[in-house]
């Protein structure tokens, strides 16, 4: 079934390695939710994104600055984990329509400015944000 998957978004033995992973990595770093679409069915695609990614490239955790960042907090027992659903919930949240979610944006941002980090570490907190 995984493979049948991976032949049906391009990844197969008559594509280079590196250019299918470059463009499966594009696909899902410039998903965008549509202007008229729904939250759940831009999930649904978001999802569908993160399966084809994790089909190619494995894992969304190798980014090292980020584990280890991660890995300064003691509480957290599984860092590439929870490195990985912080930079999926933040994809969720970066990739949403940006005309209905502005003032979200912006309050977040000023939130960082006070020295509150509020955005969503998880999946369902950035869904539940959206």
């Amino acid at each position: 079934m995984k493979e049948l998957k991976k032949i049906c978004v391009g990844l197969d033995k008559h594509v280079d390695n590196f250019v299918g992973v470059f463009d499966v990595l594009k696909s899902f770093y410039t998903l965008k939710q549509g202007r008229d679409e729904t939250l759940e069915n831009y999930y649904k695609r978001f999802e569908a994104s993160v399966e084809i990614v994790k089909l190619s490239y494995g894992s969304l955790s190798n980014h090292e600055k980020l584990v280890a960042l991660t890995e300064k907090d003691n509480t957290i027992k599984n860092p590439e984990k929870a490195t990985t659903d912080h930079l999926l919930a933040t994809a969720l949240l970066k990739n949403a329509d940006p005309i209905r979610y502005t003032n979200l944006w912006r309050d977040l941002e000023n939130d960082m400015l006070k020295g509150n980090n509020n955005y969503p570490v998880t999946l369902s907190g950035s869904f539940n944000l959206l």
